[in-house]
């Protein structure tokens, strides 16, 4: 017989190991109560926190699948299996076990926070929104809460819903800069410019400096940066990773991937080392690959690179800033390519000496922007750049322009962007 007073203190005393960060020693003690009782459910998500807190989500996700085996109607340990699941991107797993949850418990918040989080996380906006208005029905301090689904609102095209829900999230964390930043994106898209200018200050003033002053030279057209902060092009596609692919092709009509690969075959039908610039999810390298006897991409976002690494078309793929990327591989690459990538970028003339430097003698050089007819560049309230005919010749000093064409970039609000697509060749010698 098993000494339940002694279990209940050790689990006591783990449960406070685990507080203070005494890992080992909470493990030691989770693990003698399961030495007794080897299905001990507190015991079993005690020893999932531990190695949760290491990193260890894989183990944890085990370890509480073998609890929830035996403990089929148990609903917090079916909500904690479902948030670890979300926590690895098992979208699927992740939801089924978050519903059995709400389905045992409806009162359970958390399992209805992390099915918001899976379904806006695949693009399923209506959805995500139900399950956010019942996380903050339940529990009306719910921050989270609010700040998601001001976010869906905002895809959702609902900017009036979402500034309510972004006022809520900052008054319930007034010293956070986020809600401060998205609520001037809804104010902005609701027209009251000087209402978003004021929420932008505010952020402003909570230290968010680069990606905010971004967003104020947008808005104004003043002190436009030479280019988008990374943080904020990480962030935006860490969000869209999942999906990407749904949203470009099929809504915006996006097709530069394949209008520079085959500006590129026309130019060359092997197209030898290869460095895909931004390469994202990876949508040119199916592409490029069968004309490519190396392919490697480079792109900001980890969440996007996993991605591509999925696709398995890439010989190497690299979490990093293009520029940087390039200046480590000097004439190592026979063609650069970045689609749909320097509409994050203003003034381009670093970056195309950067590609020079990074290409062998006679190599090709092609990428997309988005046009416009005015001088040099300017930022479009949607945070991306616009470049003119002209600049982009300025820009292209040191190699041949081969092709500079006009051409529709994608759609914006079902109404065609138009840009530039080209091709530059480096000098021979």
């Amino acid at each position: 017989m098993h000494d339940l007073s002694t279990q209940s203190v050790r689990l006591e005393k783990a449960a406070a190991h685990l507080r203070g960060g005494r890992l080992r020693d909470a493990e030691l003690l989770y693990r003698q109560v399961l030495a007794e009782a080897p299905q001990h459910v507190e015991a079993m998500r005690g020893l999932a926190r531990v190695a949760e807190r290491v990193g260890r989500l894989d183990a944890a996700a085990l370890i509480l699948r073998q609890a929830v085996s035996g403990a089929l109607d148990h609903a917090a340990l079916h909500a904690h299996l479902g948030e670890l699941y979300r926590k690895l991107a098992r979208w699927d797993e992740a939801e089924a076990f978050c519903a059995r949850a709400t389905a045992l418990d409806p009162a359970l918040v958390d399992a209805w926070y992390n099915l918001g989080v899976v379904a806006q996380v695949q693009g399923r906006f209506e959805t995500a929104q139900t399950h956010y208005e019942r996380v903050v029905k339940l529990d009306a301090h719910h921050a989270a809460g609010w700040y998601n689904l001001g976010h869906v609102l905002m895809a959702l095209e609902d900017a009036a819903g979402a500034a309510r829900c972004f006022e809520r999230a900052s008054t319930l964390l007034p010293q956070e800069a986020e809600p401060w930043v998205n609520l001037g994106l809804a104010q902005e898209k609701l027209g009251a410019k000087n209402q978003a200018l004021a929420a932008f200050e505010r952020a402003l003033a909570l230290g968010v400096s680069a990606r905010v002053r971004y967003h104020i030279a947008a808005l104004t057209g003043r002190d436009v940066p030479a280019g988008a902060p990374p943080e904020h092009v990480t962030a935006v596609f860490d969000e869209m990773a999942e999906r990407f692919d749904r949203h470009l092709v099929d809504k915006l009509d996006y097709h530069v991937p394949e209008k520079l690969t085959a500006l590129l075959l026309h130019q060359r039908a092997a197209l030898g080392e290869v460095a895909d610039l931004g390469c994202g999810t990876g949508l040119c390298g199916p592409l490029l690959k069968p004309h490519a006897t190396r392919l490697v991409g480079v792109d900001l976002s980890p969440a996007m690179i996993a991605k591509a690494q999925a696709r398995g078309t890439y010989d190497e793929l690299h979490v990093g800033e293009m520029n940087a990327f390039l200046a480590s591989r000097p004439a190592a690459f026979d063609v650069a390519l970045a689609a749909d990538v320097l509409v994050y970028v203003g003034d381009l003339q670093p970056l195309f000496a950067a590609v020079r430097r990074a290409l062998r003698p006679g190599g090709l050089w092609a990428f997309s922007v988005e046009g416009h007819d005015g001088p040099g560049y300017l930022l479009r309230a949607t945070r991306r750049y616009a470049h003119s005919a002209a600049y982009l010749r300025e820009a292209a000093h040191g190699f041949d322009v081969v092709v500079l064409e006009e051409t529709m970039i994608r759609r914006e609000a079902r109404e065609p962007v138009t840009g530039y697509v080209a091709v530059l060749r480096a000098p021979v010698g």
